[in-house]
């Protein structure tokens, strides 16, 4: 131990005096930060209590009552009963005649509201202030007529369908007349009147049909949506008349024109027609011999009277000059053309 301490004597004394204090000042110092009690108590927090506000719901907004929106005027039917026409069907509704005459004048196309035919339907709107607004009608079963007023007036379209179209054939022999034998072959008497005028120019289907005559025909059927709604033209038929073979054919030109030629390319038409009414009975035929059935006595009968019921169409025979049209002694109505330089 004595050793021990000697040795650090030495070493002590080897150091300078400064330093040596240094260190000793130094070692005190660690020694009280070591044994220094832990006088660190926890403060205990202080809670301060805090009033906030009460929460309270926001006012409900105001409610605004909103207006509802006008009624938008709705399309009204119009069914064409005998009698009606376009004022009387208009003015139960109050569309009075200022309108009624500037919707006419709208347009050519609406001068077809004045040909108004029973079971036909018109549809309107009329606004809220009474005015006419718009016009829907159907002349025919793919046509249909609109119009729809605005600023600068009667604005006007006329669409049309088109048809679906089926070729169908048919024939008959006569027996009677012709009419009775369209019927028979199951074609409608439309049909059989335009069978008729594709020869008219050449066979008098009032003295030139005979018993065992016959017809062919090839022709359109019109559908709509599936049903059938009618016929259309005759696309060929064939007539034989006392031994004669008459054909024609229906031929459309680029520009839309229609025309029938017969079997050399020639058209069917010729100066004159041979019946100028239709299906007629002749009452009294050109006779130079004839006795006159009032005086008597023979005098010339230099025409054919054909009887027909009043109203019947009577067609011209021809191209022609109109030089008599009034009442003309026993004739009663008379008209007379006047065919070139030669026929009357």
């Amino acid at each position: 131990m004595k050793q021990l301490i000697s040795a650090a004597g030495r070493l002590v004394r080897q150091f300078p005096r400064t330093h040596l204090l240094l260190s000793m000042v130094l070692l005190g110092g660690v020694i009280l930060i070591a044994f220094r009690p832990d006088n660190t108590e926890t403060t205990p927090e202080r809670v301060q209590p805090i009033s906030l506000p009460e929460r309270t719901a926001p006012a409900p907004k105001p409610q605004t009552t909103s207006k509802p929106a006008p009624a938008t005027p709705q399309w009204q039917t119009l069914t064409v009963q005998s009698g009606d026409s376009l004022s009387s069907l208009l003015h139960p509704l109050g569309i009075g005649a200022g309108q009624i005459d500037a919707l006419l004048k709208g347009d050519d196309k609406l001068k077809r509201l004045t040909r108004l035919r029973p079971g036909e339907a018109l549809e309107v709107i009329v606004n809220d202030s009474g005015s006419l607004t718009n016009v829907r009608y159907h002349p025919s079963k793919v046509e249909t007529l609109t119009a729809r007023l605005t600023g600068g007036g009667w604005s006007v379209r006329l669409s049309q369908r088109e048809y679906q179209k089926q070729t169908r054939f048919a024939q008959a022999d006569i027996t009677g007349s012709l009419f009775l034998a369209g019927a028979a072959a199951g074609i409608t008497d439309r049909l059989t009147m335009q069978l008729a005028n594709l020869f008219a120019w050449d066979v008098d289907f009032a003295l030139d049909i005979r018993k065992g005559d016959r017809f062919r025909i090839i022709y359109e059927e019109l559908y709509l949506d599936g049903e059938k709604v009618g016929e259309g033209d005759i696309l060929m038929a064939e007539f034989w008349n006392q031994g004669r073979h008459l054909t024609a054919f229906r031929y459309e030109t680029l520009s839309g024109d229609v025309e029938y030629l017969n079997i050399k390319g020639d058209s069917m038409r010729k100066a004159f027609i041979r019946t100028p009414v239709a299906f007629s009975r002749i009452s009294s035929r050109f006779n130079p011999g004839r006795k006159h059935p009032v005086l008597n006595r023979i005098r010339a009968h230099k025409g054919t009277d054909y009887a027909a019921p009043s109203g019947t169409p009577i067609k011209a025979a021809g191209d022609g000059k109109v030089i008599f049209a009034g009442v003309k002694g026993g004739y009663g109505n008379v008209i007379i053309l006047k065919h070139g330089q030669i026929y009357t």
